[in-house]
């Protein structure tokens, strides 16, 4: 049990060291702040990827994908908001992005047709040389 002096300028100094002891007890606010955005299009390794609507084909194709790989469909980054972008070449990458401390925690899935191609996973900007938001 924490005992809090009587006198109010002590107490105030115990609960401010407290405070800078535990910092993990209070919200950080650099967290709350963070915003994922998802441009309507980037460029990536010499390719223009162009945001998608989101459809029941896409959910098709990942649940088959998951089914194949039950492993990764346990992957806690799937938490985050799903995003799809095509290339206008075959390819398609679903992105889920986390919030992070000041950052982003990423996972891509790569698809030509119905064939998986890659998976990629970072920390950071997934959309590197946005050209719009």
């Amino acid at each position: 049990m924490l005992m809090i002096p009587r006198k109010p300028r002590f107490a105030v100094r115990v609960v401010f060291v407290l405070a800078m002891i535990f910092p993990g007890c209070s919200r950080n606010k650099a967290m709350e702040e963070w915003t994922v955005v998802h441009p309507s299009e980037f460029q990536l390794e010499g390719s223009e990827w162009a945001k998608t609507e989101w459809t029941d084909e896409h959910d098709k194709r990942l649940s088959a994908y998951f089914a194949k790989n039950p492993g990764l469909a346990a992957n806690p980054l799937l938490a985050g908001e799903r995003v799809a972008y095509a290339d206008g070449k075959g390819l398609e990458r679903f992105y889920w992005v986390l919030p992070a401390q000041r950052s982003a925690a990423w996972i891509c899935l790569e698809f030509k047709g119905k064939s998986f191609v890659t998976l990629l996973e970072g920390s950071g900007e997934p959309f590197h040389s946005t050209t719009k938001s």
